[in-house]
């Protein structure tokens, strides 16, 4: 899964203030934030150190779902990518072009040329 940070997570990247970076992206995934939901996923599916987070790809996959689900169209890219390569997900094609799909309709330039 490609992942790169929004500008939530910068943010938070900020000072160097790991632990309180790490509640304030969960607290907005709480809240229905999807880039927090986005950049949750993509510190859990490489881990960091640096913010107490392990590599955990089903926790990954969860919050890609999460977002995808809410149309979340960076998600859905994401999301198809580990449908198609079985990363986190079982590997499924079908589902993984429905997600693409999803996605170049919403303008994905990476679903597009998926």
């Amino acid at each position: 899964m490609a992942h790169t940070p929004t500008a939530l997570r910068r943010q938070a990247d900020l000072g160097n203030h790991a632990n309180v970076g790490m509640r304030e992206l969960s607290r907005q995934a709480d809240l229905g934030n999807l880039e927090a939901l986005f950049d949750l996923a993509g510190l859990y599916h490489k881990g960091d150190q640096d913010w107490g987070v392990p590599q955990d790809d089903a926790e990954a996959t969860r919050l890609l779902h999460l977002a995808a689900e809410q149309g979340y169209v960076k998600e859905q890219y994401a999301l198809g990518v580990c449908c198609r390569d079985g990363n986190g997900e079982p590997q499924d094609d079908v589902e993984a072009v429905r997600l693409f799909r999803r996605a170049a309709k919403k303008g994905h330039a990476g679903a597009q040329s998926a």
